[in-house]
């Protein structure tokens, strides 16, 4: 007989496990719905193998990966994108794969260094780095061409304080000054982003609204997210 376990959860008042953008290839899900950066997490899955991106823990978890198979490995997109990357790891007793191109982080687990593809998968790694003064910023879009399926860290997302009013996608407001023009060289037919809900329909034109608009509205979108993020301070602070 099989079982399930459930992860455990550092924090027990987290909300269960949300899942958006569901398809026979995989899922993407928020642990945390309410807070104000969105947070998603995304699982790819070919032929009874799953990988983890940028993955939260969450309850439930276990049981929605199980659906898929088993996991065989967790991607970072971004070093800011560690979470519980090296936990579910070790949890899942799977590498770490970190795009050689984001540079360097330390994690407690095992790590392998990769660039191009995932080894033994069909997600390729394109690197989206930021140009000038924005070289820091080192994104990765993991690219499932078969399926049409993205998954990105930062440089373009969903969350409400990046995308306006009459949008379902937006670059992220400091990539707006270098903004991901890599990106159109792909027509992803889904896109899961490390922050806000997944875009599952139309989203090459979403992304290539998003990228070719970018720069123009650079300053907008600075105020957009500081009004954003001031709003959601007042709200937490009357509660």
């Amino acid at each position: 007989m099989t079982t399930t376990q459930t992860i455990p959860n550092a924090q027990t008042t987290s909300p269960a496990l949300s899942v958006h953008g569901r398809f026979p290839g995989g899922f993407a899900w928020f642990a945390h719905p309410d807070e104000l950066a969105e947070r998603s997490s995304t699982a790819f899955a070919e032929g009874g193998r799953v990988w983890l991106i940028d993955p939260l823990r969450a309850d439930g978890l276990d049981a929605e990966v199980a659906t898929l198979g088993k996991v065989t490995g967790v991607i970072i997109t971004f070093v800011g994108h560690d979470r519980d990357v090296a936990w579910l790891a070790n949890y899942y007793d799977v590498p770490v794969y970190f795009p050689r191109h984001i540079g360097r982080l330390r994690l407690n687990a095992r790590v392998e260094q990769v660039e191009g593809r995932v080894p033994d998968s069909p997600l390729q790694l394109l690197p989206s780095v930021g140009r000038g003064l924005l070289a820091w910023f080192r994104d990765t879009a993991v690219w499932w061409p078969e399926q049409g399926a993205m998954a990105i860290g930062d440089a373009v997302n969903s969350a409400a304080y990046t995308v306006q009013p009459g949008e379902r996608l937006a670059v992220h407001p400091w990539r707006r000054f270098s903004p991901p023009t890599e990106l159109l060289t792909i027509r992803p037919q889904r896109i899961y982003s490390g922050h806000g809900p997944s875009v599952t329909e139309g989203a090459a034109l979403a992304l290539e609204q998003a990228v070719r608009t970018a720069y123009a509205g650079r300053w907008g979108a600075q105020r957009h997210s500081l009004a954003t993020v001031l709003s959601h301070l007042r709200r937490r602070g009357a509660s």
